[in-house]
């Protein structure tokens, strides 16, 4: 594998217990899915690595877009990496790969992560569930996109639209393939989903950052679930 950042061969090695893989030149890391949370576990409990000073719900938290870097792609791959704020208010910017779940962190930001960590021990445990949830190993990944769930949203749809058309023929039916395109998408297409930062007109929000996967996924299963129940209203008490 080469190096996102500066295209030279990584080397793996193994350090605090995990297997890794460094650049020797620009000193950037590659973490495999799950690797970055033990790695930075490690790194909190050495002595070598010393807390920050700054006070840690002070920090003014910046927007992963507020980091200007080029864009890079994972060495893995070959997709493109985003940007995420590590435990979403330390302000240090990884970059993650949503297919395969690995993270990329620049020169020095492994060890300002540990800092970040170390400030104040309380939050270790709630920075490290925060942190599974940008790097994908949740219980919640495991439905996201993947055949039983993009099966049974299927199989509800064509039930919905089967209804429509029993109910009030073709029109209905268009009607009702309109309305299940967005709650099929963010079941579908879960993790393209998440990434998409602007305007989303049909909900009225502006997103500036990336949405959890899981999130994304279980709005589309409400979405679903209630349209079903204003499909059964309209077909059972309009004429």
């Amino acid at each position: 594998m080469n190096c996102p950042n500066c295209g030279c061969g990584l080397k793996e090695v193994k350090s605090s217990g995990v297997l890794v893989d460094i650049c020797s030149n620009c000193k950037g890391i590659w973490f495999d899915s799950g690797e970055l949370s033990d790695f930075v576990r490690s790194l909190t409990e050495s002595e070598a690595v010393s807390p920050q000073t700054s006070h840690l719900f002070r920090r003014a938290v910046r927007p992963p877009d507020s980091a200007e870097e080029k864009q890079k792609v994972c060495p893995r791959c070959g997709q493109q990496l985003h940007r995420f704020n590590y435990c979403y208010d330390s302000n240090v910017f990884l970059e993650k790969c949503l297919r395969c779940h690995g993270i990329w962190a620049d020169g020095g930001q492994v060890e300002q992560t540990a800092r970040y960590l170390k400030e104040d021990p309380r939050m270790t445990a709630v920075s490290e569930i925060l942190l599974e949830f940008h790097q994908g190993d949740h219980t919640h990944k495991d439905l996201a996109g993947y055949p039983i769930s993009r099966a049974l949203s299927a199989v509800i749809a064509c039930g919905y639209l089967l209804e429509a058309y029993a109910a009030h023929g073709i029109s209905l039916c268009v009607a009702e393939l309109a309305r299940l395109f967005l709650p099929l998408a963010c079941i579908w297409f879960s993790d393209e989903m998440a990434s998409y930062k602007g305007w989303a007109g049909r909900v009225g929000l502006y997103f500036t950052s990336e949405t959890p996967r899981f999130l994304v996924l279980l709005f589309g299963w409400i979405l679903l679930i209630v349209e079903g129940f204003s499909l059964w209203q309209v077909a059972h008490f309009t004429m």
